[in-house]
């Protein structure tokens, strides 16, 4: 016995120390399969910081947790994150595991973050496979080499979020606190498998609508799985959304052709307060104190096979009888609620689907809302019957629904409207066949509102409806002193409505006064907003974080005349205000609008375009013509920012300004992204007291640079990522003359020169002595100039437009120093200029010096060559006189047969010898007299060449 427990407690040792050291004797193995299986032909990058095992938290299994998993896209993609999970969390059996194979039974996630994006031309984000491993056929591997498999028994999310964004679809969904479990045996062939979903906030978009707004979504079911067929029965099952819950029958089953949907549904309570809950808070507001009464139904189905080309046939069937509604806080109730409604669809394409609202009824107490619709082939050709009836005394609406207790409404809203035909015949222009007609008509609207600076006063208002379009017959409005006219047509109406057309209208705009900041808030003025960056930045800082820029939608096309005899907003004052105003392509245009402002004129052209939801940019062709500058100053926000100098100016100014900005979600400019070009000019433009020429007149002790009456100025300019640089441009008062260039940034720092020449008769007598003595002092070392009547200053500006510094010339000494200094430099550019005039002088001689010497020498060769070539020639004479010796001695030796002939041949060889030997002697005399007169030749040029530089040297 005592063997048995020392046994025992030997082998409950190994098994403990098994239970440590396992976990990391395996962890390698199991990391690099890990990996290889994430990382499996994946277009993405995929990361995690750390892999954890453990056996004790799953004894007798192993648990493997992947610490920050991430997928983020690459590509189009790129930086975008498809998933991030802090905690991923499998489960292996411990005895799989010793055999080699590595079988998933339990995966959980802690707080997924998961972001599905689909682009408008249909790539999505989750698209990650390589294009070459889809739809390849598995190659067969060895035993061993891939023993990684999954068979779910459990699977669980813990507080995750999902983002899904289909930009093709226009559908936008988020859920948020995502909590689900699935229980059952996916291992299986026949398993029930158990599911608890729930999400607290739910919101789906679709195109313009949201269809959920922050919902609570729970789900509980029982699942009959037929695993080995892919069929799956609904067992016990509850589908609650907010307050309604759904209960739903039937089956869904896996098919080789598609998706084969056999399910009934249907809302199991009848209490109409159940259904008002799917609507937003928004419009419903203070939902739990609500006192409600009436009966709702709620059923449908889906049967058939869904598949990519064809849908299910499917219907959805809502009634409400004798519904009410009230506020407890409020006298009136809404009444007779009643609503008789169904989409259906046989199947196949969605162009079969029947929306028809058989009735809705609603009163407000003596305010009845009546519609009836109609909508069949919504796809192919619309075709829409409608009938809208209202009537509205604005003023009771506090007592049904609650408002603000400082917003006064008032007036009357009456609506007829019938329309009934198919969309087919507008488009061809059949307009007999397509009945239109009713009105919409407002009159005599108040509303106030804290929002509102005055009360929006509208006396009339009617929209009158025909095939063609909607004519907006008359719109009249006033607030505070300011008023408003409009009219216009809105065409194509009803495709824009039906099937997403371009909805196209033109509108004439006018009024006598209208002051903008009788409509909008103006607590924070034009000029603490454009004028106010921050230190860090230097851009205007937006106050609501939360704000979103105006979005231009994509699919309308307007165009608006407009006449304001006079117009303001804030420290703008503009009259004679007219011009187009074009919206299209999401995009809003000014095309040419003239004003007349700051005493002139001006022509405004531009545009503005969201870029994302909280970024904007516009592009704003200015053309200014004689504009008071101290008018402008106080009006233009871009003057006071840039051109500081205007303050202390008078006079009128023309010009253009071309410029391109982002602007953030309080439509402010992002200076670091301003850039453009442009050009200003004034005639007798007068500065006077200006902070740096008054530095400069001081520094100079020269007053009149303080004050400046310039008769004409042009200034070209450019901007780039915010800062203003300006061109160099000229300038001339009372005989000085100028030149100022340089720059502003956006965050009040500045940067300028000014070169001026200011008359020697300006700077006194001091200061003459002073310059007469130094060029006195340089002719004696031979310069020979004078100093002029103009002494040249550079004034140095920088600092900031608040604490701006200036220097003159190259130092910050005082006028007598500076003028001794200025002379100082103009005499030392003179002497510059004579070495500079000798230098070219002495070249000058060397050049001509090695002319003469080349010459030289070229002629001297001349001469050897033609020595040489008379002693060639002379050789020749010598040769061919030889010759006819020869050939005469020859001939007379044959008179005296063979021996003569031979004493004659031999006789003619000596004197040809004879005459080669004396050619040769006159070669090599000629060849000797050549070189001679060469070497004198070149002996001759070296020393004019030395004779020349030892003169340059001395210059």
């Amino acid at each position: 016995m005592k063997t048995f427990f020392k046994i025992l407690a030997i082998l409950l040792v190994i098994l403990a120390l098994a239970v440590v050291i396992l976990p990391y004797a395996f962890k390698g193995k199991i990391i690099s399969l890990a990996k290889q299986e994430i990382n499996k032909q994946v277009v993405a990058q995929v990361d995690f910081t750390d892999l954890n095992f453990s056996l004790i938290r799953s004894f007798p299994n192993f648990r493997l947790s992947i610490e920050n998993l991430s997928v983020v896209g690459k590509n189009e993609f790129q930086g975008d994150t498809l998933a991030f999970i802090p905690g991923t969390h499998l489960i292996f059996n411990i005895i799989d595991v010793f055999r080699g194979n590595y079988i998933i039974s339990k995966i959980s996630l802690d707080e997924p973050r998961i972001s599905i994006w689909t682009k408008s031309d249909g790539k999505a984000n989750y698209d990650i496979m390589m294009p070459d491993s889809i739809g390849t056929v598995p190659q067969e591997v060895p035993d061993g080499s891939n023993n990684f498999s999954i068979h779910l028994k459990k699977f669980s999310i813990v507080d995750g979020q999902l983002t899904y964004l289909d930009d093709e679809s226009k559908i936008y969904l988020t859920m948020k606190e995502i909590n689900h479990t699935l229980h059952g045996d996916l291992g299986a062939s026949r398993t029930t498998l158990f599911t608890q979903t729930s999400c607290t906030d739910l919101t789906l978009q679709y195109e313009e609508s949201t269809y959920l707004n922050h919902v609570n979504l729970r789900y509980q079911s029982n699942l009959d799985a037929d695993l080995d067929n892919g069929i799956y029965t609904f067992g016990k099952n509850e589908l609650t959304i907010n307050k309604l819950k759904l209960n739903f029958e039937g089956s869904v089953s896996m098919m080789n052709e598609g998706i084969n949907l056999v399910l009934t549904y249907n809302a199991p309570s009848t209490a109409f307060n159940e259904l008002l809950s799917l609507v937003p808070e928004t419009y419903l507001k203070d939902y739990e104190g609500l006192e409600t009464t009436g009966m709702f139904s709620l059923n449908g189905d889906v049967k058939g096979i869904y598949t990519d080309e064809s849908y299910p046939s499917f219907s959805l069937n809502l009634a409400v009888q004798n519904g009410t509604v009230k506020y407890p806080d409020l006298p009136g109730k809404i009444t007779n609620i009643g609503i008789t409604s169904s989409i259906t669809s046989p199947g196949g394409i969605l162009d079969l689907v029947v929306i028809d609202v058989q009735g809705m009824h609603i009163e407000m107490g003596n305010n009845p809302l009546d519609l009836r619709l109609k909508l069949t082939t919504p796809i192919s050709d619309p075709e829409i019957d409608c009938t809208l009836k209202a009537q509205m005394d604005l003023a009771t609406v506090k007592d049904y629904y609650p408002i603000d207790n400082t917003d006064l409404l008032k007036g009357t809203i009456v609506a007829d409207i019938t329309l009934k035909g198919k969309l087919s015949a507008i488009e061809n222009q059949q307009y007999e066949q397509f009945l239109a007609m009713g009105s919409l008509v407002l009159q005599n609207m108040e509303y106030s509102s804290p929002a509102f600076k005055n009360p929006v006063v509208i006396s009339q208002a009617q929209l009158n409806f025909s095939p063609q379009y909607i004519d907006l017959v008359t719109f009249g409005l006033k607030t505070g002193k300011s008023d408003l006219q409009a009219s216009g047509k809105l065409e194509n109406y009803l495709a824009y409505y039906l099937k997403d057309e371009t909805l196209t209208g033109t509108m004439t705009v006018k009024s006598n006064f209208f002051n903008l900041d009788d409509v909008m808030d103006t607590s924070t003025s034009v000029d603490e907003i454009t004028t106010a960056p921050t230190q860090e930045t230097g851009t205007p800082a937006s106050a609501d974080t939360s704000a979103r820029v105006p979005e231009i939608p994509g699919n309308i096309h307007f165009v608006i005349n407009s006449t304001f005899n006079h117009l303001k907003y804030d420290s703008l004052d503009m009259s004679q205000v007219t011009g187009k105003i074009l919206i299209s392509d999401k995009k809003l245009w000014l095309e040419d609008l003239k004003m007349q402002i700051s005493g002139g004129s001006m022509n405004v052209s531009g545009s503005y375009a969201a870029l994302t939801p909280r970024t904007a940019q516009t592009s704003l062709l200015l053309k200014l013509n004689s504009l008071d500058i101290p008018t402008a100053f106080k009006q233009f926000a871009l003057l006071r920012t840039y051109l500081p100098l205007a303050e202390k100016a008078t006079g009128k100014f023309s010009g253009s300004v071309d410029f391109t900005t982002s602007l953030d979600a309080g439509l402010m400019p992002v200076y670091e992204t301003l850039n453009g070009k442009g050009w200003l000019s004034a005639n007798d433009l007068k500065v006077t007291g200006m902070n740096t020429l008054v530095k400069a007149a001081e520094l100079l002790h020269y007053e009149e640079l303080a004050n400046l009456t310039l008769e004409k100025v042009l200034v070209e300019f450019k901007f780039v990522d915010g800062k203003l640089i300006v061109d160099p441009f000229d300038m001339k008062y009372q005989g000085i003359k100028g030149t100022l260039q340089g720059w502003t940034a956006f965050d009040g720092k500045i940067g300028y020169e000014m070169l001026v020449e200011i008359p020697r008769k300006k700077l006194g007598s001091d200061a003459n002595q002073l310059l007469d003595n130094l060029v006195g002092e340089a002719n004696k070392l031979g310069a020979n100039f004078s100093i002029g009547d103009n002494i040249p200053f550079a004034l140095v500006i920088g600092g900031t437009l608040e604490n701006p510094t200036v220097s003159v010339g190259p130092g910050n000494g005082s006028a007598k120093e500076t003028v001794k200094e200025t002379v100082k430099e103009v005499i030392n550019q003179e002497i510059d200029k004579v070495k500079e005039n000798l230098k070219v002088e002495a070249q000058k001689l060397i050049e001509d010096a090695d002319k003469q010497a080349s010459a030289l020498i070229g002629e001297a060769e001349k001469q050897a060559a033609a020595l040489q070539q008379q002693a060639e020639e002379a050789k020749t004479r010598l040769m061919d006189e030889a010759k006819k010796q020869g050939d005469k001695l020859i001939a007379e030796g044959k008179k005296n047969g063979m021996l003569g002939e031979m004493a004659a041949k031999k006789a003619s060889a000596t004197v040809m010898s004879e005459a080669e030997k004396q050619g040769q002697n006159g070669i090599q005399e000629a060849n000797k007299q050549a070189d001679a007169i060469v070497n004198t030749a070149k002996a001759s040029a070296a020393k004019i060449k030395a004779d020349a530089r030892k003169k340059a040297d001395g210059m």
